[in-house]
Order: C-alpha cells, then sequence, then structure tokens
C-alpha cells in the first residue's frame, strides 16, 4: 500500500496491530503502533486497546499514554487491565485500581469486579472478596452466575463448605439457579471432607433439577465403595 503511495489508516494499521498481538508478537505490534504515529496517523481508543490486551508490560505504558493524551477508557479498557493485573500475579494492584476507578465514580460494570473476585479466591483472598462482593450489591450493580461461581469455587477450595453452600442458596434467593457446576464444587468439596451425610440430599437436589455430576464428581464418588449403590439409585431416580 505505502509503496504505491496509498497511506495506511487507522483501521488498517489496528488490523494489523491486532494480528501481531494474536500471534504474541508485541514487539512487531509496538513497532506498527509507532510507525503509525510517525506517519501522522492518529491512534485511537481501540488501538491503544489492543495493545493493552497484548501484554501487561505494555499494558500500563500504553494506560497512561492514553491519560496523558486525554483518550476516552471505556469499562473494555479497564477490564483488559485488571484482568491483566489478575493474570500476572498482581491482585493487590488491582485491587487498588478497582477501588480507584470507585472513587473516581468512572462508568464501571459488575463485570470488573468478578475479574478481581476471581483473583483474590484464588489468592485465597475470601474475605476481600466477600466484601466486593457485598459492595456490588449495595452498589446496585447487577450480579451474575459468574460470580456466585466464582465466590462458591473459591469457598470450597478453602475448605468453607458450609459458607459455599448458604452461599448457593443466597444466589437462588436473589433469583439466580445454580449451574451444573454450582453443584460439584460443592459436592466435590463435602466428598473429598468425607461428610457424606451432605452429599446425597446435595446429590438428589442436582440431578432433580436435570443436571448430572462431571466425570471429576463421578470418580470421587466411585472412590467411596460402600455407598456406590445408594449413588447409583440417586442418579437413576
Amino acid at each position: 500500500m505505502i509503496q504505491k503511495g496509498i497511506d495506511p489508516d487507522v483501521f488498517t494499521c489496528n488490523a494489523l496491530i491486532d494480528g501481531y498481538c494474536l500471534q504474541g508478537r508485541i514487539h512487531e505490534a509496538k513497532q506498527v503502533f509507532d510507525s503509525m504515529v510517525q506517519r501522522g496517523v492518529q491512534p485511537d481508543t481501540t488501538s491503544y486497546t489492543i495493545l493493552i490486551n497484548g501484554r501487561f508490560s505494555v499494558a500500563q505504558k500504553m494506560y497512561d499514554e492514553m491519560n496523558v493524551l486525554g483518550y476516552h477508557r471505556d469499562t473494555h479498557t479497564y477490564c483488559i487491565m485488571l484482568d491483566g493485573l489478575c493474570r500476572n500475579g498482581h491482585v493487590e494492584e488491582a485491587l487498588v485500581f478497582l477501588r480507584e476507578l470507585e472513587r473516581r465514580n468512572v462508568d464501571r460494570s459488575s463485570a470488573m469486579h468478578v475479574i478481581v473476585i476471581t483473583g483474590l479466591c484464588k489468592k485465597g483472598k475470601l474475605d476481600i472478596a466477600q466484601d466486593i462482593s457485598n459492595k456490588v450489591c449495595s452498589d446496585g450493580l447487577h450480579l451474575t452466575v459468574r460470580l456466585y461461581n466464582t465466590m462458591i469455587n473459591g469457598l470450597c477450595r478453602e475448605g468453607l463448605l458450609d459458607e459455599a453452600k448458604d452461599l448457593m442458596r443466597k444466589m437462588e434467593q436473589n433469583g439466580f439457579s445454580p449451574e451444573g457446576f454450582t453443584y460439584d464444587f460443592i459436592l466435590q468439596g463435602f466428598l473429598k471432607s468425607e461428610k457424606l451425610h451432605e452429599v446425597f440430599p446435595l446429590l438428589q437436589e442436582m440431578v432433580q433439577k436435570g443436571f448430572s455430576p462431571n466425570a471429576y464428581t463421578f470418580e470421587l464418588l466411585d472412590m467411596i465403595h460402600e455407598v456406590k449403590t445408594q449413588i447409583f439409585e440417586v442418579i437413576m431416580s
């Protein structure tokens, strides 16, 4: 295009930058971005967002540059930043960033909170995750099934099974139906803890709602030889 005297516009450059980022070739993507600027083609919000999504080391620089140049940053941009922080193990920084967004009253959605809650649960910081979940409710943002499942999974991994079961009931009270893996999370926790008196009522409830245990739950159930007959009767009922 350039050899034929046709100047690539911002849409052409964005497509090329995105292609490089999808292949993990961030250096080439940044070269296209820099060349684009040098040729007088003005980057737009999409240009920056693509690079932010490419690699976190580039993301922070691009985000700061957007701030200096006064570019509009939307919820998608914020979600990418938060996800980059959490995936790179910087959950505390993600939490600080989220609180800064809240302090500035920027447009935000529950998706941003789900990203941070997921990161916190993986780090075992369930008390903070619960606080954020409560704040989502009080702020009137829409809760999602994913948000509840994230919290339930985190509680189960920490061995807080009664709390996980209580949260599932709260989920139902708030108008959300548990999914198959909601039950799987809790069942697996009770099975590993050998709390069989909790397993059968929950398994029966799961089957009655049209769900079947996943392969790993079946594997755990199969290990309990003395109750195989009861399990089979529940699943086949």
